[in-house]
């Protein structure tokens, strides 16, 4: 059997407060077969759909809408049925704090073997970043991870800045979101403080070219922001990506610009589907089998320094 590394996914409420709750509850059944998410993977192959930033516009309450309801389905039941579904070998699983923590994903582990856990910052903290890192580290996290958006923060602020500088000497990728985005509905409490556009792609550029010996991974390829994505990263050689939210011609031009070594497969499983996503990234490939082991499998065991 293929090995599969899924690079980015998810456990838990990512989106509101006391989100470890949600890991371990049972029972609980996806609802997002007929969202607007759900119909547009469903032609992703073709490319008969593509949002662009107009059509992100004009969607843009179905889609965050579409987003909370997956949201509420990333239990660690579920993963398992996914990972299962798709026959993933490993996943990473990314803390986003201050919401889901290293913690809850390390715990999260301990039963579930096939899990690569990735730490968080919360950035509400003034101080012990250097500190949190390395336990987090020496505790089995493989990578960073940064989303601007849930963590209400601007990638190319100071303290980022100094939260990557601690976490640097570790040599493990840090991963980030990129891409603007709005997740939260209109009459929801949390709307008041979100900022879609500290997911810029500009913002995202301007870190990574800060920090020209720290290996990236850039998620979703700006999602709508495609092209300016393109544009702004093509020349970067520390970036990674992967093609979460992407058609599969936009997963091929990936993989011409950054090269067969630097994409890997992610799923953003549970808001990505992870079997509508491993069947975009092998028809990217085009039958070819050399390609695939690279994207699906190689790729990440390099970049997570991963001995197996």
């Amino acid at each position: 059997m293929e090995k599969i590394i899924d690079m980015h996914a998810h456990l838990g409420d990512c989106f509101y407060p006391g989100g470890c709750e949600l890991i371990g509850r049972r029972g609980v059944k996806p609802r997002h077969i007929f969202d607007i998410i759900g119909i547009a993977e469903k032609f992703y192959k073709n490319n008969t759909i593509k949002f662009g930033k107009i059509g992100y516009m004009l969607n843009k309450p179905m889609i965050a809408s579409a987003l909370r309801k997956r949201n509420g389905t990333a239990t660690l039941e579920n993963w398992r049925q996914a990972i299962d579904q798709a026959g993933i070998w490993r996943s990473v699983c990314v803390a986003c704090e201050p919401f889901t923590s290293f913690e809850d994903l390390k715990q999260a582990a301990k039963t579930e073997e096939r899990i690569i856990p990735f730490t968080g910052i919360d950035f509400d903290q003034e101080d012990g970043f250097a500190k949190k890192l390395s336990t987090d580290v020496q505790s089995g996290a493989r990578g960073l991870k940064l989303h601007p958006i849930l963590q209400r923060i601007r990638l190319n602020s100071e303290k980022v800045f100094n939260v990557i500088e601690a976490f640097s000497p570790h040599g493990f990728p840090v991963n980030f979101h990129c891409g603007v985005l709005s997740i939260y509905g209109k009459n929801d409490p949390l709307r008041k403080t979100e900022h879609p556009e500290y997911g810029s792609v500009s913002d995202a550029a301007e870190m990574v070219k800060s920090f020209p010996n720290v290996r990236f991974l850039a998620t979703h390829a700006g999602i709508f922001e495609f092209s300016k994505f393109i544009e702004l990263f093509s020349g970067f050689k520390n970036v990674w990506v992967d093609g979460t939210t992407q058609p599969t011609s936009h997963i091929r031009k990936l993989i011409k610009i950054f090269g067969p070594d630097r994409v890997v497969f992610a799923s953003d499983w549970p808001y990505g589907d992870r079997w509508v996503m491993l069947q975009l990234t092998k028809d990217a490939c085009d039958g070819d089998h050399s390609l695939e082991r690279r994207i699906l499998y190689e790729n990440a065991l390099e970049l997570l320094q991963y001995e197996h």
